[in-house]
């Protein structure tokens, strides 16, 4: 950049370091390396006049601006003490298979099982709050189910539950 590279030739030039005053020969790349220091110092004020314009009368940014899939973005904005009231244990089981298509949010659930009963399946955010449950025909042993509904972009469970047997695994939808 414009600040710093004019020492380089300063230095192949032979400059001293560290010196209040240089020689005349070495004014040109002197002053190029001062006005590239201004510059930078002049190129902060903008940054600094919004960081304060925002500070002193900017609107609230909403709990998760980005929409990020995180853990840590399920949470208030500032985050509570200890943030969640419980830990949460998740156990993955991927003999659950989720299948996602990006295009349209939806997604395929499919898992081989022993019983011959239904299963119900539910779509849970990361709070544990259910989104989205149904109930799924057993086909000798498959439960499958494609769900069509446009879910908004982060991470969630899908948790089967087939008699005494519940498969929990995840799906994010970016």
């Amino acid at each position: 950049n414009l600040n710093f590279f004019p020492m380089h030739p300063l230095g192949l030039q032979g400059m001293p370091r560290r010196v209040a005053s240089y020689d005349p020969e070495f004014a040109f790349w002197n002053v190029v390396a001062s006005i590239g220091a201004f510059l930078l110092g002049m190129s902060t004020l903008p940054f600094i006049l919004n960081m304060i314009g925002s500070w002193v009368q900017g609107e609230k940014a909403p709990d998760n601006p980005w929409r990020a899939i995180g853990l840590e973005w399920l949470v208030s904005s500032p985050p509570p003490h200890e943030n969640f009231e419980e830990n949460l244990e998740i156990e993955l089981d991927y003999s659950l298979n989720v299948y996602p298509n990006p295009s349209n949010g939806s997604f395929k659930v499919a898992v081989n099982t022993e019983s011959t009963s239904n299963a119900t399946v539910s779509v849970l955010n990361l709070l544990g709050q259910v989104v989205y449950t149904t109930e799924v025909e057993n086909n000798d042993g498959l439960i499958y189910t494609e769900i069509n509904k446009n879910f908004e972009k982060g991470v969630y469970l899908i948790k089967v539950e087939i008699e005494n047997e519940t498969k929990v695994n995840k799906m994010i939808v970016e």
